[in-house]
């Protein structure tokens, strides 16, 4: 099974699509049927999605404190 290896675009994510693909990957690296490379793409593509999803949610939990603050000033 091969895996995209795209890298950080400029676009917005889609949290739940990563999230759905990070527990797809999960699951097929959990199988015996999964040969060592594609192993190593998908434990690879994991990561990235992990750094993805990270950086999004410290985005939005500035976003969220930023409009609390503004919230408290009036």
């Amino acid at each position: 099974m091969k895996y995209n290896s795209s890298m950080k675009s400029a676009k917005p994510i889609d949290y739940r699509k990563l999230s759905a693909e990070l527990e797809e990957l999960t699951n097929s690296m959990q199988s015996s049927d999964i040969d060592i490379d594609s192993a190593a793409e998908a434990y690879e593509r994991g990561l990235q999605i992990i750094d993805l999803l990270e950086t999004h949610l410290k985005t939005t939990q500035n976003k969220v404190n930023r409009l609390k603050a503004s919230f408290d000033k009036q």
